[in-house]
């Protein structure tokens, strides 16, 4: 429960960021399963952990998958020492990796086939770094007003750096570390130095050492911008530890106390019994519980919350909105404004991504708001309250055909995703150019019939004069083939499941002989 309301979940909510949640919790999953594997490599844990590992693969972000794979060396040292189960467990666990890798292919071919075009922000100074010495006090800091402010030289930004779970966990962690059984203890050590290892890489630490002394790594490592968040992942860890804690104070129990409340007669002398209650101190342990989840939600509750759409919203989208398809652009950095414009139908040009297409300029949006005014080179067309409607210049359109003599001719364009239709109508022939960056997977067809694709950043196919009917359809080779490796990964994980384990039907076939 605690877990659920865990700072390093609501926390990261603070800027409306469910990507960063979501992929927070799905590397977190992992965990169990990893254990259970090191204990009883059977097929279903083999399941279970090819399912959360292929869930963490693709619930984004990047940071925390990075600490997700620093992290799992560790649990190595959890092998057994036994020859024969430390290879049964290996073994096992490389099927679970190459199932996760099938489970994941739907969205792992594609990114591999992309990546070289990736390039991504980054921050040689990190900025976001922080003491080591204050990164276990975020996980008792229930201030909210705290991670606004600038203090040791943080960053503003909350989601970077909440991670608060109370002193109860971390009290009943300092329990686990002491009382923790000899069955366990292993996996309890492991799970402590896992916790400061991400504590440590979170601070930045080790980062920004790599960044200045190993320059091969300085592009790589500086693209970590906001490793803060990795910390996120000590949370599970520091509570497993706390139940463990929890676990060796209830079955301690301890002696059986008794509670008697006495009523004295009138003459003062004799003593009736009212009431007697017996219990043990165990019981107690709910009140502290029960506190670090209430202050835990709490805390959690400051950042998730519903608030009213601005009225507005909807005013700029249908300000923004244009005859044919063309890039737009609502107020840079107000994510409020983004669902509703995706839902009305318009094409978001640059908007705010820490990614951007290598060696390519992004499309200048023809119409975009603004709450500073109009730029120069734009102009106004129209207010919503105190945002700017501009517009830039007809050369900024989405679809334009260059004629042969120079002239210039506006198409138009309508579509939706990997689907364009654009109508041309010119005396004379040339060449169309749509704003939409080509890549392989498109194709095009002019009156029905196949055309070629022009060199170029853009979408371009050469015309003749007159009336034309384009289509440009993106049919990408790697989402198929993507999809396929997923469907085999689904069924072999599926038959791992249901199928009968070989040790287990051995077991039975030795009982019944014995029988």
């Amino acid at each position: 429960m605690l877990a659920v309301a865990a700072g390093n979940i609501g926390g990261r909510l603070e800027n409306g960021n469910f990507g960063l949640a979501l992929a927070t919790v799905s590397c977190a999953l992992v965990l169990p399963p990893l254990f259970q594997l090191y204990r009883s490599p059977d097929r279903r844990t083999i399941v279970l952990l090819a399912g959360t590992l292929a869930l963490a693969v693709v619930a984004g972000q990047g940071y925390m998958q990075i600490m997700l794979a620093l992290l799992l060396p560790i649990t190595l040292f959890l092998l057994p020492a036994d020859r024969m189960q430390r290879m049964r467990v290996v073994r096992n666990g490389l099927l679970a990796v190459l199932l996760a890798l099938l489970l994941a292919s739907a969205f792992l071919v594609p990114l591999l086939h992309f990546l070289p075009q990736f390039a991504k922000d980054t921050d040689t100074g990190f900025a976001a770094a922080t003491r080591f010495d204050m990164m276990p006090l975020y996980l008792v800091i229930n201030d909210n007003n705290f991670f606004y402010t600038t203090a040791f030289d943080r960053l503003p930004y909350p989601y970077l750096y909440a991670n608060f779970i109370g002193w109860v966990p971390i009290l009943l962690a300092c329990v686990g570390l002491a009382l923790h059984a000899r069955g366990i203890r292993g996996r309890v050590s492991i799970l402590f130095f896992g916790a400061l290892l991400v504590l440590f890489v979170g601070s930045g630490v080790p980062l920004r050492w790599l960044a200045t002394n190993i320059p091969p790594l300085a592009d790589s490592v500086a693209g970590l911008r906001y490793h803060p968040v990795m910390a996120g992942l000590a949370v599970p860890c520091i509570l497993a530890i706390a139940a463990v804690g929890l676990d060796r104070l209830v079955r301690t129990g301890g002696p059986l106390v008794e509670l008697h409340l006495v009523a004295r007669a009138e003459d003062q002398q004799h003593r009736r019994l009212w009431q007697s209650l017996a219990f043990r101190p165990r019981v107690l342990l709910i009140i502290p519980l029960a506190f670090s989840l209430f202050q835990a939600r709490e805390f959690a509750a400051h950042w998730v919350r519903t608030e009213p759409m601005l009225p507005h919203i909807w005013s700029v989208s249908d300000a923004l909105r244009t005859p044919t398809l063309q890039w737009v652009n609502p107020p840079y950095g107000e994510n409020t404004f983004t669902t509703p414009s995706i839902d009305s139908g318009l094409k978001l040009a640059i908007g705010f991504r820490p990614w951007h297409w290598r060696d390519r300029q992004e499309p200048i949006p023809l119409r975009e708001a603004d709450r500073n005014g109009t730029r120069e080179g734009l102009t106004l067309l129209t207010m919503v309250d105190d945002i700017s409607i501009n517009s830039a210049s007809a050369a900024e359109e989405y679809a334009i055909l260059q004629g042969t003599g120079g002239a210039r001719t506006i198409c138009n364009a309508q579509g939706r995703g990997g689907d364009i239709d654009v109508r041309c109508d010119a005396a004379d022939g040339g060449i169309l150019v749509i704003k939409e960056n080509g890549w392989t997977g498109w194709s095009a067809t002019v009156n029905g019939r196949p055309a070629d694709l022009a060199a170029g950043q853009w979408l371009a196919v050469r015309l003749d004069g007159g009336s034309q009917q384009i289509s440009f359809r993106y049919r990408p080779w790697d989402a198929p083939i993507g999809l396929l490796f997923s469907l085999i990964g689904g069924c072999l994980a599926l038959w791992l499941w249901f199928a009968r384990d070989p040790r287990a039907q051995a077991s039975d076939e030795t009982v019944i002989s014995a029988a």
